[in-house]
């Protein structure tokens, strides 16, 4: 087993004892937020700084943003790490 799979586990396994929801509160927003700043910064040639961030239209898109993160790739992540863990875990 490499180093880099040692850390992996190490890793993984703490992320397992910290459990799912903080795990998905934790990657979703990270992950929701970056993805908001990003598409509205780009969003922004074409609109004003206080249109793209400071509008209630920016609210329900940054909530939507962070609950797609946590939905949708926290769920495939922890599967995938999941299917990794017990894999290497295993070898």
């Amino acid at each position: 087993m490499t180093p880099k799979d040692q850390l992996f586990l190490q890793k993984w396994e703490r992320t397992l004892e910290e459990g799912r929801l903080k795990y998905a509160i934790k990657e979703g927003l990270t992950l929701g937020i970056i993805v908001f700043i990003i598409s509205n910064l780009l969003d922004m040639r074409y609109t004003s700084f206080a249109e793209e961030f400071l509008t209630t239209y920016a609210l329900v898109d940054l909530v939507t943003w962070i609950v797609g993160a946590i939905l949708g790739y926290f769920t495939i992540m922890w599967w995938f790490n999941n299917y990794l863990y017990k894999q290497k875990k295993g070898a």
